[in-house]
């Protein structure tokens, strides 16, 4: 599976540090991971990003905006303390986030729980008495992962979110941590390049479970362009034989419904549907498995009354024309194979669908 959630009880240092070795983050009292995003109605890949820390060195345009930040403000770092100073800057700063937004930071940071498991510190940043900017980070034994920046936005120019990140890199080399954890970057997608100013980062590669240089990155090799090349190109191929069929976005490819099997459940944020019209129930859909790396035929219905579990905060940003937005449960899977021909002639088979029968 592609995202992944953990609810543990207890976080040690060396824990966290193996999930984030395997490119977990922490979320709330919770840790996951996830492979894909979804921004205004298109597919991405995330990428976790990590810094190693023996040999950096700071660059000199860092170092002279530390220099002229560590001159103009007060710095404090020390283990968290949630205070009404730092809502009132959550409050401000959050509409710069994306997504899903906590309605509190003591919720961001707590999730549903009444208390901390992970070692969480925080970097204030104050102007005389005055709190102007704030990073929380979790310490592991080897590392650290920065889980939130905030500032306020009258302070813009003193570019305090990118100077949070610095301090806490010096504070974790001075600690003598190996890495330093930013979260994810989304390639083709700018907001989270601020990630990519600190340093020579690699990332994980989820099949080799390996990191690599971010600057030796290929953009074909991102998952989510070999899956998007891969079906709109048998889309194309399908329209050379008549086959009506649409590649369309599946937003709950992550989610889960208490009671079904999870091997029925759509995995892929992307499918292509043959022969595709939204009013019917039964679908012949193709989903691209990038593990096996062949196409998998099958047949799927919605899920009846699906919409009555989900928020629409799930689907800001979908085009319905296309994404399809209910829970899809496969009934039988047709075909797995690589081959177009194959695969061409087994559609065939399935044409009578188009005329409205069943099957």
């Amino acid at each position: 599976m592609f995202t992944q959630i953990h609810y543990p009880r207890a976080m040690s240092g060396e824990t966290l540090d193996q999930y984030l070795e395997q490119g977990w983050f922490r979320m709330g009292q919770m840790i996951f991971t996830c492979q894909f995003l979804c921004f205004h109605g298109a597919l991405y890949t995330a990428l976790w990003v990590r810094l190693s820390l023996p040999e950096f060195e700071f660059r000199r345009g860092q170092r002279k905006l530390m220099n002229h930040n560590g001159r103009k403000f007060r710095i404090v770092c020390r283990e968290a303390v949630f205070d009404e100073t730092k809502e009132a800057l959550y409050q401000t700063h959050k509409k710069r986030f994306e997504g899903y937004i906590a309605g509190s930071l003591v919720e961001s940071i707590f999730g549903e729980s009444s208390r901390d498991i992970y070692n969480t510190w925080e970097t204030c940043i104050y102007d005389g008495d005055r709190l102007v900017g704030a990073s929380f980070f979790d310490i592991g034994d080897e590392t650290i992962a920065s889980i939130m920046g905030l500032f306020d936005p009258e302070y813009r120019s003193d570019s305090l979110g990118y100077y949070t990140m610095l301090l806490e890199i010096e504070w974790a080399k001075k600690m003598g941590k190996e890495f330093y954890y930013p979260g994810y970057v989304v390639p083709g997608y700018g907001r989270f390049d601020y990630k990519l100013r600190i340093g020579d980062v690699t990332y994980f590669d989820i099949f080799k479970k390996d990191w690599y240089e971010y600057n030796d990155l290929s953009e074909e090799g991102l998952i989510s362009e070999i899956l998007k090349e891969k079906l709109y190109t048998l889309r194309s191929e399908l329209e050379k034989n008549s086959i009506h069929s649409e590649v369309i976005l599946y937003p709950l490819y992550d989610r889960n419904l208490v009671g079904e099997d999870q091997e029925n459940f759509v995995h892929y944020p992307m499918f292509l549907s043959c022969y595709h019209h939204k009013s019917n129930n039964r679908f012949l859909i193709i989903e691209y498995d990038l593990h096996d790396k062949v196409f998998r035929m099958s047949r799927a219905r919605k899920y009846e009354d699906s919409l009555s579990y989900l928020s629409y905060i799930i689907f800001e940003g979908y085009d319905e024309r296309t994404s399809f937005l209910e829970f899809l449960i496969k009934e039988e899977t047709l075909l797995k194979t690589n081959a177009l021909p194959k695969l061409l002639a087994a559609i065939k088979k399935y044409d009578h669908v188009i005329r409205g029968e069943r099957f």
